[in-house]
């Protein structure tokens, strides 16, 4: 019976089967089986436990996980996470968009290939990312480098992240590509420049033609 339902029967082992409740319904069951003797006799010890929370409580930690990704990845915004020395955890997947680099190549790596130098680096390190900051959060720019090699200004929200604790456990940075919000204000300041000297022109003609 044993080797029918996958129990082992030479010695010590586990396995996962199903049981029936007293209302019919299936209990997931973890068995262990280990040799003792009974009696002066060889024999087989069964030890059961009911998974049934566990399962639920495995069912609860996929579906967090599925929405937590969801979230991550939806997100426009290049964003990552590190650990305290700014070695990337995650990574989502506007950071191809952002920086040309995917996920999956992005960790293990230091946050530094993002800046355009390693003084850009530093400078937010002191700011925001170190155990001496002194903000645990803020906004900044600063010059980013492109896996391309391109340089373009970015904006950024960082953050250093703690446990229930309160200890420091990593760094989040929420970075974007602000190249072309720049030159739409250049544009628009260039344009009422050019209204304001416009207007100007005209009082003045206004004025000499009495």
């Amino acid at each position: 019976v044993g080797t029918k339902l996958g129990i082992p029967t030479d010695g010590r082992g586990r396995v996962e089967i199903e049981m029936m409740g007293p209302g019919g319904e299936r209990i997931p069951v973890e068995l262990w089986t280990s040799d003792t003797v009974w009696e002066g006799a060889p024999a087989i010890r069964i030890s059961l436990r009911d998974l049934t929370e566990t399962r639920a409580v495995k069912q609860k930690l996929a579906r967090q996980k599925i929405l937590f990704e969801t979230m991550f990845n939806t997100i426009p915004d290049g964003v990552v996470i590190t650990d305290t020395r700014r070695r990337i955890l995650l990574a989502n997947k506007a950071m191809e968009k952002e920086f040309g680099y995917p996920p999956e190549e992005l960790v293990g790596n230091s946050t530094e290939m993002f800046y355009a130098g390693r003084e850009q680096f530093d400078q937010t390190g002191s700011a925001v990312f170190e155990a001496d900051a002194p903000k645990q959060s803020g906004f900044y720019k600063t010059d980013y480098r492109h896996k391309n090699g391109n340089v373009f200004p970015g904006e950024t929200f960082g953050a250093r992240l703690f446990d229930a604790k309160g200890n420091w456990i990593g760094n989040l940075g929420i970075m974007r590509d602000i190249s072309a919000k720049q030159r739409q204000e250049r544009e628009r300041e260039l344009l009422q420049k050019q209204l304001a000297q416009s207007q100007k022109m005209e009082s003045i003609g206004t004025l000499a033609g009495g």
